[in-house]
Parts: structure tokens; C-alpha cells; sequence
């Protein structure tokens, strides 16, 4: 009896009562177990009792939707003296939740008509509860938000790889053909072979990029052409097309390789992953600014930075930035560029960082392991 009137003193509602009190509370309360996997109640069903867990752990899920045939989203996971079930003591409505047993668990059990009993002799007991059902109601209501939010977000990168799945099917044979009038027109045509390998350069650079979302919506890793790369050859072919975007903009973008071996990484990968930090480095600063892009080693990982002098982000910004569908403002854009460019590092075994420096703007830096690149035989 005494670990049991222990346990109900951490209930919320019951801290504050007498030792009699406490000791009649204790005594109307039964004994219960369940086995992992076991229900203790079901969404929608009839309530009339809640219960202190003493010992083993319990799940809390919900469906999304007004019915059992809706999908079910985890709410939270009690352990040892949480309790659950209160709003059966004050309400006649179906459960609002499911309850399982996570593992083994002992709980203690009160019926409704006991605790409408005992609040008759302690009335302290039915306002103690209305404080908690308040602070419950809103610490729930605000997980439920986020875990319908990310559903939400799951949902929508369903219907990405759904569609990346059938534009990839569908673009091949455009692509092909781009690719073959191109080499076509090089056969014939000697002088235009500059402008042709741009042609067929960026058609295989449009279909990765479908695959690359293909592979994110899917949740994979994707398939790495790891190869040794020279930086200065890397950053000279990179600087073209970049160049051309930062003097729309009339921003000054500069490039400095401190690295003189060969390194290896997936260049086309980490092409487009510096591509789309460069080109939102370039989009989100004001005419006269800068972006430096820097590369460096260290004892492990390659750094490659990309820093430049605006005002830099805000920040409630950071830790929302590398989510999907953020666009912050952007006039276009999906929202996928930084969750793309972030998995194409991580898929290097690799980390993308974001810090705002200090009078500098904003910095992005690209961390890849430095590896050794053995040719198979």
C-alpha cells in the first residue's frame, strides 16, 4: 500500500491531498497487466476509468481521420508513474486514442463511478483534474500539429516519386534524342563540337537531377560515380555557368582552391549541390555583394564553403532551412534544392553546414571524408 500511495502522489491531481485522503484514494484503485503488444483501449471506445502506470512502458497513437479504418500516427510513449485515460472521469465520449502495452506493464485502475465518489469527499480532487486536462489538452494538441504536418510532407514526397518515377520513364527518350542530334550535328560539323558537348552535358544533367529527386522522394541512397577530381579543373568548369548568374545579378563571384591533390567524390553530384548553394548565395545578397567559394583539407574531410557577404539568415530560419518545400520567400524554386543538396552530401558520408558569421552573411560548407580512390581491376 505504501508504493502504491507513493506512486498516486506523482499523479498531478492527487499531489496535494491529505494523508487520509491519500490513503482512502489508494485503497479504491485495482491491479492491472498486459502483455507487449496488448491494448489497454481503442480509439473510439467507450471510456470509464483511467490508470497509473507502475511499472513497463505504454504507447499512445491516433488515427488521422474520424474512423479505424484511417492511417495511425504515434502521439507519445509513457513510461513508469504517467498516468492516462483522465478524460473518461469527466466525459462520456469514445476514446480519443489508442493505448498498447510496449511492454510488460502492472497498472493501476480507477473506475469513473470511484472517482466521482471520492471527489464527493475531496473536491479538491475535480478541480486538480481540470488543471491537468488543461495542460494535457495543449501539450497533445500541439504534437498532434506537428505529426499531421509531417504526414502531410511524407504524403507530398509520395506523390514526387510517384510522379519523378513516370517523368523519368517519359524523358528518356526526349533526352535520347537530344543527345544523339547533338553528337549528330559533332559528326557533321566539326566547328560546333564546343557548343555540342554543352547540349549533351546538360541533358545528362537534367536527367539526373530527376533521378536525384526520384531518390529522395524514395527515401534511397543513391548510386555514387566516385572518381578522383582535380579542384582546379572542377571549380574552372563550375565557374562558367555561375559566373553567368552572378553577373545578372551584378554580384561578384570568386573562387579559391587551396587544395593541390586530387580528392574523389561523385562530381556531377556535388556539381549540382554547390550549383544550387552558389545560386541561392547569388539570389538572396544585394547588387554589389559577393560569393567567395572556398575549398580546403583538414585531417579527414574535404571543406568547401560558400560565403557571402549579405545579411546573412535569420535565425529562426536554420533549423527549418534544409526541410522540403522551403522556399522562404523565393518567387520560384520547388523547396527541394538544400534537401536534395543535403542527402547528396550525406550520401558521401558527408555533412552540410550552415552558420551565420559575424558582419559576413551567411556560410555554407560542404564536408565530404577524404577517401582513396582504387580503380577495379
Amino acid at each position: 500500500m505504501k508504493k502504491i500511495q507513493t506512486i498516486i502522489k506523482q499523479v498531478d491531481f492527487f499531489t496535494d491531498i491529505s494523508d487520509d485522503a491519500l490513503k482512502e484514494v489508494s485503497s479504491r484503485f485495482t491491479l492491472e497487466k498486459f502483455a507487449p503488444g496488448e491494448s489497454v483501449f481503442e480509439e473510439f471506445s467507450t471510456g470509464d476509468s483511467f490508470f497509473i502506470i507502475i511499472e513497463g512502458e505504454v504507447e499512445i497513437s491516433k488515427h488521422v481521420g474520424q474512423s479505424i479504418e484511417t492511417t495511425q500516427a504515434e502521439l507519445d510513449v509513457l513510461g513508469p508513474y504517467s498516468y492516462f485515460g483522465e478524460m473518461a472521469l469527466v466525459d462520456d465520449y469514445p476514446r480519443s486514442a489508442t493505448v498498447r502495452a510496449r511492454t510488460d506493464i502492472v497498472l493501476l485502475k480507477m473506475t469513473k463511478k470511484v472517482f466521482i465518489e471520492l471527489c464527493m469527499q475531496y473536491p479538491m480532487l475535480l478541480f486538480n483534474l481540470m488543471k491537468t486536462i488543461s495542460h494535457r489538452l495543449r501539450s497533445t494538441n500541439q504534437k498532434f500539429v506537428e505529426i499531421v504536418d509531417r504526414l502531410i510532407k511524407e504524403s507530398r514526397m509520395a506523390a514526387i516519386g510517384t510522379a519523378a518515377s513516370k517523368i523519368v520513364h517519359d524523358i528518356k527518350t526526349p533526352i535520347t534524342v537530344i543527345i544523339l542530334t547533338a553528337e549528330l550535328i559533332a559528326s557533321l560539323y566539326e566547328e560546333s563540337e564546343e557548343f555540342t558537348e554543352k547540349i549533351i552535358s546538360q541533358a545528362k544533367n537534367l536527367d539526373e537531377m530527376i533521378r536525384e529527386i526520384l531518390d529522395y522522394a524514395r527515401g534511397e541512397q543513391s548510386v555514387l560515380a566516385l572518381k578522383e577530381i582535380d579542384l582546379d579543373d572542377f571549380f574552372n568548369n563550375l565557374m562558367v555557368p555561375m559566373q553567368a548568374i552572378a553577373e545578372a545579378h551584378e554580384v561578384k563571384l570568386t573562387f579559391e582552391n587551396n587544395v593541390k591533390h586530387k580528392v574523389v567524390f561523385d562530381e556531377g553530384r556535388i556539381k549540382r549541390c554547390l550549383s544550387n548553394l552558389i545560386k541561392n548565395a547569388i539570389e538572396a545578397i544585394d547588387e554589389g555583394e559577393s560569393v567567395h567559394v572556398e575549398a580546403i583539407v583538414d585531417n579527414v574531410n574535404l571543406k568547401i564553403s560558400v560565403q557571402d557577404t549579405g545579411a546573412g539568415i535569420p535565425l529562426e530560419l536554420l533549423d527549418s532551412l534544409f526541410e522540403p518545400f522551403v522556399t522562404k520567400g523565393k518567387k520560384g524554386g520547388t523547396g527541394l534544392g538544400l534537401a536534395i543538396s543535403k542527402k547528396i552530401i550525406e550520401d558521401h558520408r558527408g555533412k552540410l553546414e550552415i552558420t551565420n558569421t559575424p558582419k559576413s552573411g551567411a556560410c555554407f560548407t560542404v564536408n565530404i571524408p577524404l577517401i582513396k580512390f582504387s580503380k577495379k581491376k
